[in-house]
C-alpha cells in the first residue's frame, strides 16, 4: 500500500517545529462549495437566484398570472364538456340552471314547527357577554362565574314560558301542516323495532313499554314523577 508520509519543509516558530502538509479533502470540498456560491451570487438575471432581503433566496416571478373570465367558462356550460356535432344540440338537465337562479334575500331555515311560535311569546334571554362561550381550563368553575342580573332573567324567562307553554303546545301538536308531514310517515312495528335494535323513543313510538328513566333510573329520575308517553302507529307522529 501506498505511504502518504510526504516529505515537507519544516518551519519553526516559536521553539516548535511544524511540517507543511496539503489540504485534507474535507478543506478542499467546504473551499469548491463556497466557489459555488459565489459564482451563484454574480448571476443577476430572472432565471438565476438574487438577494431578497438579508437572506439568498429564489427571485419572484415576473410573470402574469391568467384567471378564466366568464367568456372562456361558457364553452363548458352546456350538456357536455366537449360537444360534437351531435351532441352540441343537447339540452342541459335542469339541475345546471340552479345556480343561476336568485337567493332569496332571508333565509328562515328548515320548516320546523317552532317557525309558528307566535311573535308575543317570551323570547330567550341573551347570553350575556360575561359568560365564556367555552368551559373554563381546567374544568374547574371559577367563584363568581355568573354576572350579576343573570338569575333573575332566567326566573322571569321561565315564569312567562309557563303561562303560554300549554297554549304553544297545543298550535304545534295539531298543526295541521305538521300532521300531515308526521302522521302515518315512517311506520315501524313492535317486531321491527325489536329486530333492528331500536332503543328510546324509537321503541316507545312503537307500542313498547320501555324507558330506561323507569327501568333502570339515573341521575335523579327515581326522586321525580313523570308519565311516559307511548305510541301506537309507530309513525314520525308518535315518536
Amino acid at each position: 500500500m501506498a505511504s502518504f508520509n510526504m516529505a515537507s519543509p519544516a518551519h519553526t516558530q516559536h521553539g516548535v517545529s511544524r511540517r507543511f502538509c496539503p489540504s485534507p479533502p474535507r478543506m478542499r470540498s467546504a473551499k469548491g462549495t463556497m466557489a459555488a456560491l459565489r459564482a451563484l451570487w454574480r448571476l443577476r438575471g430572472p432565471a438565476g437566484l438574487r438577494a431578497v432581503g438579508p437572506r439568498l433566496g429564489p427571485a419572484p416571478a415576473r410573470s402574469r398570472q391568467w384567471q378564466p373570465d366568464v367568456e372562456w367558462a361558457q364553452q363548458f356550460a352546456g350538456a357536455v364538456m366537449y360537444p360534437s356535432k351531435e351532441t352540441e344540440k343537447w339540452v342541459p338537465p335542469p339541475w345546471n340552471g340552479e345556480g343561476r337562479s336568485s337567493t332569496p334575500g332571508t333565509s328562515i331555515g328548515p320548516p320546523l314547527p317552532t317557525s309558528l311560535v307566535p311573535p308575543d311569546f317570551p323570547p330567550v334571554p341573551p347570553v350575556p357577554p360575561e359568560l365564556p362561550p367555552v368551559p373554563p381550563m381546567p374544568r374547574v368553575p371559577p367563584c363568581q362565574d355568573l354576572p350579576l342580573g343573570l338569575m333573575d332573567d332566567i326566573y322571569e324567562f321561565v315564569k312567562n314560558f309557563s303561562i303560554r307553554i300549554d297554549e304553544v303546545e297545543e298550535m304545534l301538536t295539531n298543526n295541521r301542516i305538521w300532521k300531515n308531514r308526521t302522521v302515518d310517515i315512517g311506520v315501524i312495528t313492535a317486531e321491527e323495532a325489536l329486530n333492528y335494535g331500536f332503543s328510546g323513543v324509537m321503541l316507545r313510538g312503537s307500542g313498547i313499554h320501555w324507558d330506561l328513566r323507569k327501568t333502570q333510573p339515573y341521575d335523579v329520575y327515581d326522586q321525580v314523577e313523570f308519565d311516559v308517553p307511548i305510541g301506537s302507529r309507530g309513525d314520525c307522529y308518535d315518536r
